[in-house]
């Protein structure tokens, strides 16, 4: 796919020579995630794992750590803060080679305040410099902003809604960080319809909509052991099991989907709810239901294991809050849900209202009617219809990334014939390539 070393300048004469693929130099691409959660599938992996299986391509993800902990006092929460903010700034540079995948540890600082985003980039430049990288794929909008230099491609990858005013809590200093990384792009990606339309307001019309996917070959049959050991360690065998997997902030709607199954917990006593996955809500959520056994916190799944939870559920469930956060969004659930056979309850979404997924039933936020809905899918079961396949299938990661792979390919076809037409000053021949 991505070849800037088709052509090597010859002497002073600059003739074409094609090198053969074992004197290539690789392509080398970063990816900086939109966070650093590895607990959870998400996008910036994805694209990891498709640019890996490249011959031609290294591929390096910065990773950092997030520590989540109860502080007793502000002056404990301040010495922590202080001590993890001076172990993040010394660390040394790492690279882990990993199933095919560079991953990279800088010095750093997170709290996302201007002097320490400065430092970032310095970090993240010094970085780029010493390992060659030529292009950078960023999806974050709080701590690691792109080069300012065009020394390498930079594209933009708008996964969440940080543009919409009032779209989170923190929404001011993640849209002033977003505004500034879309004017650096070069090339401008996001995952959905209602955020492609909000870029556009912002003068951005040709951004490339890359949608959320599902890894399909995750779903394989052979999984049944795995799926039967889920529901005998829960006890959820033959039973209505509710599942809500994924990572729950303040945007998922918890409150709606407790209060609704308590309802058909009353109508029937074996159904369950089993929900998987970290987030800043567990924890409450986990205090606050310690008395109600069919109530089931999993916590984090490796992302290898989490296919068989959806397996082991009855049907999913996704009651985000409605709110420019979560209307704008893609949530890849919706589609593992759908790679698992199972049918989908979810509040009315913008983007979801707009691909109208077969398999997905759209409820207003109302505990009455999710209580109504889930009461009627425990009683009369809807079945899988094989006709919602194909509709799942279109969705598959390798069938997703072409038009990413597009951009790639043609921007360094152009940097290689910039450089077979002007040269590089300085560079001996035999080293002009890219």
């Amino acid at each position: 796919m991505i070849d800037p070393n088709r052509i090597a300048l010859c002497g002073v004469c600059r003739k074409e020579k094609t090198l053969l693929p074992q004197d290539r130099a690789p392509t080398r691409i970063l990816i900086i995630p939109h966070q650093p959660n590895r607990n959870v599938k998400v996008r910036a992996i994805e694209l990891a794992r498709h640019l890996s299986a490249q011959s031609e391509v290294e591929v390096y993800v910065l990773v950092w750590r997030v520590r989540g902990r109860h502080y007793p006092n502000l002056l404990n929460k301040l010495g922590f803060k202080l001590h993890e903010a001076y172990e993040s700034a010394t660390l040394q540079p790492k690279i882990r080679l990993e199933d095919g995948i560079r991953w990279v540890s800088i010095p750093h600082m997170l709290a996302p305040y201007p002097v320490n985003q400065w430092f970032n980039r310095r970090q993240v430049e010094k970085f780029i410099q010493l390992q060659g990288i030529q292009a950078v794929i960023s999806g974050n909008a709080y701590h690691f902003p792109m080069p300012e230099t065009a020394d390498c491609a930079r594209i933009y990858d708008v996964v969440d809604d940080h543009i919409t005013p009032q779209s989170n809590a923190h929404w001011q200093r993640t849209r002033e960080f977003t505004l500034k990384e879309l004017k650096k792009a070069d090339q401008i990606l996001t995952i959905s319809h209602a955020l492609q339309a909000e870029l556009e307001k912002l003068g951005y019309t040709n951004s490339t909509l890359i949608p959320n996917g599902v890894d399909l070959a995750a779903f394989s049959p052979e999984m049944a052991l795995s799926v039967a050991a889920i529901q005998e360690r829960y006890e959820i065998q033959q039973r209505f099991t509710i599942g809500y997997i994924g990572n729950h902030g303040w945007w998922a709607g918890m409150d709606l989907l407790v209060d609704a199954f308590k309802q058909l917990h009353a109508r029937l006593p074996e159904s369950r709810l089993l929900i998987v996955g970290p987030g800043e809500e567990i924890g409450r959520y986990q205090r606050q239901e310690s008395d109600r056994p069919e109530i089931i916190f999993t916590g984090a799944i490796p992302p290898v294991e989490i296919a068989a939870y959806f397996k082991a559920c009855s049907i999913g469930v996704l009651p985000f809050t409605p709110c420019p956060f979560t209307d704008n969004a893609m949530p890849l659930k919706i589609l593992e849900y759908g790679a698992a056979y199972k049918r989908v309850l979810a509040t009315p979404l913008k983007e979801l209202q707009t691909l109208q997924f077969p398999h997905v039933q759209l409820i207003e936020p109302d505990v009455e009617r999710w209580a109504e809905a889930l009461i009627d899918e425990a009683l009369n079961p809807t079945p899988w219809n094989a006709c919602w396949d194909d509709t799942i299938a279109r969705y598959d990661w390798t069938r997703l990334w072409a038009p990413l792979d597009t951009i790639l390919a043609t921007h360094f076809s152009t940097q290689t014939a910039q450089v077979a037409t002007q040269g590089r000053p300085g560079v001996p021949p035999d080293a002009s390539a890219l």
